[in-house]
Formats: structure tokens, sequence, C-alpha cells
């Protein structure tokens, strides 16, 4: 069974139907989660939550409540660049004590960052397959002129 998709990741594709929709979903405010802090002294990790947080703030896809799987997708992102800088520098392969040639330690590292990786993409629309449907709506800027040439109705008295 797939997993059940955010309210707001339905609306931004276009797929929300109220028939599906949960009437008591929490709707926590939009916002970016301070970083935990033992995710701090890990500088790439911190790049992507620099890089990430504010194309889902923009979205309207982030609160606090989405503080633990954005950590731990920031971690495995990281665990997958050193993993995969392994692999450049020493290969995918390595010998074992019988002087056998085996998949080297950090390939499945690397395969399983990957997987976390995906799976938290994908739970907030941001694969090619999970935002084929988006729909995006621009944002009309604040324009006061706007407000101020707008018709004002008129009302007809008896």
């Amino acid at each position: 069974m797939p997993a059940r998709k955010p309210t707001a990741v339905k609306i931004a594709q276009g797929t929300a139907q109220k028939c599906r929709m949960n009437p008591n979903e929490a709707e926590p405010p939009v916002e970016i989660p301070n970083p935990p802090a033992w995710m701090l002294g890990d500088s790439v990790a911190m790049a992507e939550w620099r890089r990430i947080t504010p194309i889902l703030h923009e979205q309207g896809l982030i609160s606090h409540m989405d503080l633990a799987e954005l950590a731990i997708y920031c971690s495995a992102y990281s665990e997958n660049a050193a993993a995969e800088i392994r692999v450049q520098n020493e290969g995918t392969y390595v010998m074992n004590r019988f002087d056998e040639e085996v998949v080297a330690p950090w390939v499945g590292v690397r395969e399983k960052a990957q997987q976390k990786m995906h799976t938290f993409l994908r739970q907030f629309g941001m694969t090619p397959a999970s935002r084929s449907g988006v729909k995006a709506v621009k944002k009309e800027k604040d324009n006061p002129l706007a407000e101020f040439l707008k018709p004002i109705p008129l009302t007809v008295v008896k």
C-alpha cells in the first residue's frame, strides 16, 4: 500500500478530492524549523538543510512537525556523499580475507542512504514522478495600486 500523501501535496498536484480528505488532518503553520543540535557539526547535512528548507517553505510543505523527517533526510544526504567519495576514491570492490573480490561495504551504505533520501523526496513531492502532476500556482505580488483601482461594487437602492 503506498504511503498517504499530505493534503498540501495533493492540492499542489491537483489530485485533492474532498471525499478522500481527512477533515481532522493536522494543519501546523508553515515554517522552517531550526535544525537539531546534533546535526550542526555535519557541514554536508547542514548545507543540504539550508538548500532544501527554503524550497519546501515556498511550496508550503514544511512545519515544525517535519523536523525529524527533514533531519533524517539531511543525515542520509551526508552519508550518501561520504560513501560516494569512498566509492570514487577506493572503488566498488575490495579484497576479503580469503583474497576474493567482494562489494565494498560503503556501497551498501550509499544504497541505504539513497533509499532514505528517495523516501523523503517522494513524500514531499520532490521527485520527477511525484511532482509530474503538480499544478504550480503563481503567487500574486502585493500591488497597492491594483487594490486602489479595483471597481467599487454598487448597490441599487429602491
